[in-house]
């Protein structure tokens, strides 16, 4: 009993003295100056959340040449801030002013706005779905189709001729692109293909053919041939960007319906002024131009163009503002040969709220508290490195193509320091 208990005492000290091993390998320094340092594990945090993905495995594997690239990148950003508080830069004006901008900024479109809409609609659990949907990849054969009738009577010789399935999308397939390899469309994740296609694969097993369905392409018969795993994925925080993407894209009415309560409910709080018949009586107006000529649906002179849509904190949007906002975007449609849209009432109702969420936005952020966030202060503070690069190089009488240049003058001044014995050891920590 007694061996037993000194065992178990021996191997806790030992998992003891190896967590205190790390925790003290991770607060090593690697670089140090006057008014600053970087730890260990301060540099493999920053490089793993903006160089890697948060990809530990493609962190450890990258070579000594991108770490110290880097650590290069971390130092002159804290040199800049060292040299940010040394010369009392907050003090000037153009900086103050542009570091309030961007934490606003910051603060409601990264924070707020994500809180208050795109995670309503970006749930933990749609993402882990989605991943899910990601790990595989599919081998499918399809025969495109006119119509219904068409469909349903192909389907009839196919069914029970599953295997010469080949056969019959050379035969009878529209799709021009693939018929020839027998409709293969090759190895894809699902989440490529349009909803009603994914749903239909998903419900057959490998070998099967489904019942004929209609998409925006036509009528399909599709064959599920093979599944594999897909190589390619990478971790979930690395897919994150294209998974959120993708979820915002199938939810777009959800999301559209959650983000156009918000905007209302800003309008609202903040008591904006906004004349929805005047609006309307617009909107009409619009349609019927529209439908005798396209041109005069906005053109300014068809209009009363100093009639107010709304108003807030001395910012008025008139007809001719909402026309200006319009005729970009018809200008757009036009440049990329697509057809001219019409004036809708969700149109004037987007223009009115874009033209004061610059007032809005400080207010409701201010309000909620999310420009006294940690997490938004340090935004901020890396996206205003740009501003005080250039303040720093036009006070200096330095042009910005010697920024690098001036940048190592100042690590001479501050004398800085790289413990490479420490650096080289980064993303290695045995047990």
């Amino acid at each position: 009993m007694k061996k037993i208990l000194f065992l178990v005492i021996l191997i806790t000290l030992i998992l003891s003295c190896n967590n205190n091993s790390m925790a003290s390998e991770k607060n090593q320094i690697v670089a140090s100056w006057r008014g600053g340092q970087i730890t260990l594990g301060e540099f493999e945090d920053y490089a793993l959340k903006n160089f890697f993905n948060s990809d530990l495995t493609e962190a450890t594997e990258s070579s000594m040449a991108k770490k110290r690239e880097v650590l290069d990148n971390l130092i002159n950003i804290k040199l800049i801030w060292t040299l940010y508080d040394s010369l009392k830069l907050d003090t000037v004006k153009v900086l103050k002013d542009a570091y309030e901008n961007r934490l606003y900024i910051t603060a409601y479109n990264y924070t707020l706005f994500v809180d208050s809409v795109q995670n309503k609609v970006v749930t933990k659990e749609r993402i882990n779905d989605f991943y899910d949907l990601l790990k595989n990849k599919y081998n499918i054969s399809h025969i495109l189709l006119n119509n219904k009738v068409e469909a349903d009577s192909i389907y009839k010789i196919i069914n029970k001729d599953q295997n010469n399935f080949y056969k019959y999308a050379k035969r009878y397939s529209i799709d021009a692109t693939n018929k020839e390899y027998g409709g293969n469309l090759g190895w894809d994740v699902i989440t490529n293909f349009v909803p009603e296609f994914s749903e239909q694969i998903l419900k057959i097993k490998k070998g099967k053919i489904t019942k004929p369905f209609k998409t925006k392409f036509g009528w399909h018969i599709a064959k599920l041939n093979d599944i594999q795993q897909n190589s390619e994925l990478g971790s979930l925080a690395k897919e994150m960007d294209n998974i959120k993407y993708n979820i915002l894209l199938k939810h777009k009415e959800e999301f559209d319906s959650i983000n156009r309560n918000w905007e209302n409910y800003l309008l609202k709080r903040y008591n904006v002024f906004v004349d929805s018949q005047k609006s309307d009586e617009f909107v009409k107006h619009s349609r019927s131009l529209f439908k005798k000529n396209i041109n005069d649906a906005y053109d300014v002179t068809k209009y009363k163009a100093d009639i107010v849509l709304s108003a807030f904190d001395g910012d008025t949007v008139y007809v001719k503002n909402a026309l200006n906002y319009i005729n970009k975007f018809v200008n757009a449609a036009i440049s990329m040969n697509k057809d001219i849209p019409k004036i809708t009432s969700d149109d004037i109702h987007r223009i009115i709220f874009y033209e004061h969420i610059f007032k809005i936005r400080p207010l409701i952020s201010d309000e909620l508290g999310y420009t006294k966030r940690s997490d938004v202060i340090e935004r901020t503070k890396k996206e205003i490195i740009s501003d005080i690069k250039a303040y720093l190089t036009s006070s200096f009488n330095e042009s910005l193509k010697k920024e690098e240049k001036l940048l190592e003058s100042y690590r001479n001044f501050y004398n800085l320091k790289i413990n490479y014995l420490v650096f080289e050891r980064s993303f290695y920590h045995p047990t």
